[in-house]
């Protein structure tokens, strides 16, 4: 027997819980909208150094758990890991994607750390092929490039159960998206573009996080301590201009829609674009200064950052504006 689900190209590839989400609530034509209502959700760690060389940049809330839309059942495999390919079979002739993390990627072929290191990752199952004893996963590949590929199904679940054995709690979440339409939230949106505006700190784990416009200033000076090797160049967090890239495309897409549903007409949007083109030129010269470490890319990279930072505020401050004229 041979199942295989269908897959679309996500906004968010830069993690794989993300992506994974993505794929699942895009199966409802209105499942993006999940992401507009949440759009400007954005924060990282302000405090690095060589201990903590990464500002952990991330979009939130995010994942399948954190979407009300999305019908979700957990199965800790540690439990019963002799059922594992039994348990994958079923979420999936039942239409449920499967989700998996605490898996092992030494035994996957073609995964990120296959037959390097034990790593315990994620990503998603989109089906299998009974004859051909494989499994198709979206997820990043032994390349870093993240897509739908093939691994042998026997690998796959060899990573589980070295996995469970190492106390890891390797899980399977299945998960679909219902038919309702999902809907623009426009008091959410309001709301969550006047707490971008107006950034808040946090105290993590004896860090500190920072949202919204702040975010802007701690990549800044993440680049800078890059530039006075206070940061090891091993050590740099590739995803950081990817994550920030695909937080203003799915911005863009809340403005656009948000804009129809009011007859606000396309100006916010359209000028809003060129914010999105920085970040895709910021995300093309950090993978450059990764490759070849050319230290005037850092300073372009922070000119940038700055030129953005300083567009998006106009353009949201205004837009927020409109908002409340709207009573919103």
């Amino acid at each position: 027997m041979k199942i295989l689900l269908p897959y679309k190209e996500p906004l968010f590839l830069a993690y794989h819980y993300m992506a994974s989400h993505g794929i699942v609530a895009g199966e409802n034509p209105t499942g993006v909208r999940w992401f507009y209502n949440h759009a400007t959700g954005l924060s990282c760690f302000e405090d690095f150094g060589k201990e903590n060389p990464s500002p952990k940049l991330i979009a939130t809330p995010h994942g399948v758990l954190a979407d009300q839309n999305l019908e979700t059942y957990i199965v800790n495999i540690w439990f019963c890991p002799e059922d594992a390919e039994k348990t994958v079979r079923s979420m999936l002739d039942a239409g449920y994607y499967v989700l998996f993390d605490h898996v092992d990627d030494y035994f996957i072929e073609g995964k990120s750390f296959y037959g390097t290191r034990h790593f315990y990752h994620d990503g998603l199952i989109l089906g299998y092929d009974g004859e051909a004893e494989t499994l198709t996963l979206a997820a990043y590949d032994s390349r870093w490039n993240y897509g739908v590929w093939q691994t042998p199904a026997q690998g796959f679940f060899r990573g589980v159960l070295a996995a469970a054995q190492a106390q890891e709690h390797p899980r399977f979440i299945a998960a679909r998206t219902g038919s309702s339409p999902v809907a623009l939230d426009l008091s959410l949106i309001a709301e969550s573009f006047r707490s971008y505006l107006e950034p808040a700190s946090v105290s993590e784990n004896g860090r500190t996080r920072v949202s919204g416009l702040s975010v802007y200033e701690a990549l800044i000076r993440y680049l800078e301590m890059l530039a006075q090797a206070r940061i090891p160049h091993e050590k740099m967090d590739w995803r950081v201009m990817r994550l920030l890239w695909e937080h203003k495309k799915c911005v863009l897409g809340c403005l656009c829609d948000a804009e129809n549903a009011l007859s606000l007409g396309n100006g916010t949007s359209g000028a809003y674009r060129a914010v999105v083109q920085r970040c895709h030129l910021l995300r093309l010269e950090y993978a450059m200064y990764h490759e070849k470490e050319k230290e005037s890319l850092l300073a372009s990279m922070i000119r940038k950052l700055r030129e953005v930072r300083e567009t998006e505020e106009l353009l949201l401050r205004a837009f927020a504006e409109n908002l409340e004229k709207k009573g919103y």
